[in-house]
């Protein structure tokens, strides 16, 4: 393989590097596989990225997930927490059987408040009754477990009997 440096134009060196096919294959060659080796490369750099960015949308879904399992469960397992809108009667209906259980006597009942509230309803009560019963309801004013806010509560002397105006609100999810 002895090059000629006399040589001067490229229709000289045509004939030269016929005679050399090899290394023109060869040359070929290499330039085949550092273009598949490139093409390759990027492909698998941009897979690499994808593959980072779904673990972590799915390491934000996770972690999102547990937080509201573990919100879940805490309010699951609280002693009190807001019912269905559609239990509101079911709660109503214990909250009158505890004032009738302590032998009270109920003046009136209505629902207060705003029609559009989103988190639950508002609802006054007027009843009376002897002051041991009166302080026993008061203490034990719930329905199973649902969540009930005391708003306001006045009590008065009236007949020799307790009057309470009650004011609560049940909470909905």
């Amino acid at each position: 393989m002895k090059f000629d440096h006399k040589l001067t134009g490229i229709t000289e060196y045509l004939p030269n590097l016929l005679e050399h096919r090899d290394v023109l294959i060869c040359f070929g060659v290499l330039i085949v596989l550092i273009f598949i080796t490139s093409f390759t490369t990027s492909h698998l750099i941009i897979a690499a990225n994808e593959q980072k960015q779904t673990e972590e949308q799915i390491a934000t879904m996770t972690s999102y997930l547990d937080q509201w399992k573990q919100k879940s469960e805490r309010i699951n397992s609280a002693t009190m927490r807001p019912v269905k809108a559609e239990q509101i009667d079911d709660v109503q209906m214990a909250v009158l059987l505890n004032v009738q259980s302590h032998q009270l006597n109920l003046a009136s009942m209505k629902e207060t408040g705003d029609k559009t509230e989103k988190d639950g309803k508002s609802y006054e009560m007027e009843f009376m009754g002897e002051y041991p019963q009166v302080i026993d309801c008061l203490e034990h004013f719930s329905a199973k477990d649902a969540l009930i806010g005391i708003k306001s509560l006045s009590m008065a002397m009236k007949d020799g009997k307790i009057d309470v105006r009650l004011t609560y609100k049940i909470y909905t999810k």
